[in-house]
């Protein structure tokens, strides 16, 4: 492989690197805090393509990876929050793509989970004819600019179909347990292929916007009252009342952040702690209920079921039955 990618997972993860004949490196990694599988290739002289599947909150970047080479990521599950240090912040959400020249500080995966494709350019490496076809993939996104060229941008937008099946030929084969090189050379010619044609500038795409360090501070201490005491109901009305801004720009900030709203967000860590408390403890159904924020006691029947698929005492006494 002529471009050098060591693994982005944090030095003191234990790591394991197999590599193969045709030139492919698969990463294995864990430690206490989470796991990460990277698979590596070089389909094109200066491409490479890399598959990650992490299980952990956050990885902070190594500085080799802090460079203005043009990136291109794309999200097939979970979410993750592109970090730029002062520049701000982008959150990937399924099926989104982000395409940057900037340095990247860190990835944090707010839902602890997340499957997700890259291409690293390196047009030093690149035939003419690959220079001259990413070019006239660059033109397909608004203020970008030329892979030989010092401006740095980022430009995200989510729910191409057309992309979507395109990264999905960049993913593992399972016949063979790592990324084809000759699917993925195809492949890799044909998504620039997309992105160039008219059929893809032309066409509208919902645009993402950066976060500044401020949202995010905003966001992370509204979490943090809510999380205090789940069995009280705030409003998104009254979060953002304390910050001075409107319920509509919270709301924005919690799914640049979290990739979802403070409703669902809250629905999600009031299943959760449930889930927590039938689980370890003895506490009445009754009281799991009312300390989530659900005084109907049939309202929280409902929730629950529709979040794991159980009642609430058909999940205690499936627990107790399977920790036996």
């Amino acid at each position: 492989m002529s471009m050098e990618i060591p693994p982005v997972f944090p030095k003191e993860w234990d790591i394991r690197k197999e590599v193969f004949e045709d030139g492919c490196i698969v990463h294995y990694s864990h430690d206490r805090c989470g796991s990460g599988l990277m698979h590596l290739c070089e389909p094109l002289p200066g491409i490479a393509v890399a598959y990650n599947v992490v299980d952990a909150c956050g990885i902070t970047l190594p500085s080799w990876f802090r460079t203005d080479s043009l990136f291109i990521n794309f999200c097939s599950e979970g979410c993750c929050e592109i970090n730029y240090g002062a520049a701000g912040s982008i959150m990937l959400e399924p099926n989104s793509t982000s395409i940057s020249k900037l340095p990247m500080q860190s990835y944090i995966f707010p839902s602890g989970h997340y499957i997700g494709s890259e291409l690293l350019f390196n047009p030093s490496s690149m035939s003419a004819d690959l220079k001259t076809l990413l070019d006239e993939t660059m033109r397909s996104f608004p203020n970008t600019s030329s892979h030989d060229r010092s401006e740095t941008f980022v430009y995200a937008f989510s729910g191409d179909s057309g992309l979507q099946e395109h990264f999905k030929l960049l993913a593992p084969r399972k016949t063979i347990g790592r990324i084809d090189q000759h699917v993925a050379r195809d492949a890799v010619k044909n998504l620039l292929l997309y992105c160039a044609s008219p059929s893809f500038r032309d066409k509208p795409r919902p645009r993402y916007r950066r976060i500044t360090s401020v949202q995010r501070q905003i966001v992370e201490e509204c979490h943090d009252i809510i999380a205090r005491d789940l069995s009280q109901r705030i409003s998104a009305e009254e979060l953002a009342a304390i910050y001075g801004i409107s319920a509509t720009s919270l709301k924005n900030y919690f799914r640049y952040v979290y990739g979802k709203t403070p409703s669902n967000l809250v629905y999600d860590m009031r299943m959760k702690r449930a889930k927590e408390l039938l689980e370890r403890t003895d506490m009445p159904v009754s009281r799991v209920s009312e300390s989530v924020g659900y005084a109907n006691h049939g309202k929280f029947a409902h929730s629950f079921k529709r979040f794991t698929g159980f009642l609430p005492l058909e999940y205690r006494k499936m627990h107790q039955l399977n920790g036996r």
